[in-house]
């Protein structure tokens, strides 16, 4: 007996609803979205990650006792050749005549892996010590000859 052929039902590609392209970050990205290859989803959330970044924890939005800062975390994955680098390169031209410092100092590439992320956001070295342990603070005695 032959076996049906197995059928894979692809969902449509999600769209965000219009109001999420509301002002001057909506104007930006429909502007930008007709002559990139990027998709306009991803256009907007660069656009929104590297504006809250720029302008810091200080501006915020009270809702009741509650304060929303423009801080957003977000991660852009896609398969090889999505077009996720033209998404960031696209917002990147546009904000970077706004503070080309933070471009150049803040913006990083593609990581390498976890200890990669771990580098990219640690803290500033500023000076190195060397660390000299006695043999009483490491508990180590040496080897011994027999």
């Amino acid at each position: 007996m032959e076996e049906a052929p197995t059928t894979i039902t692809v969902p449509p590609w999600p769209e965000l609803p219009q109001e999420a392209y509301y002002g001057l970050a909506g104007e930006i990205v429909t502007t930008i979205e007709p002559r990139s290859e990027a998709d306009s989803v991803a256009l907007l959330m660069h656009l929104l990650v590297d504006f809250g970044n720029m302008v810091g924890r200080g501006p915020y939005f009270s809702v009741g006792g509650t304060t929303h800062h423009t801080n957003l975390n977000c991660v852009h994955v896609g398969g090889t050749a999505s077009r996720k680098g033209t998404a960031k390169d696209d917002i990147t031209f546009v904000i970077r005549p706004v503070d080309p410092d933070w471009c150049n100092s803040r913006v990083q590439s593609g990581l390498s892996s976890g200890e990669g992320l771990i580098w990219a956001v640690r803290d500033q070295i500023e000076e190195q010590h060397a660390i000299r342990a006695t043999a009483a603070q490491t508990g180590f005695r040496g080897c011994s000859r027999s």
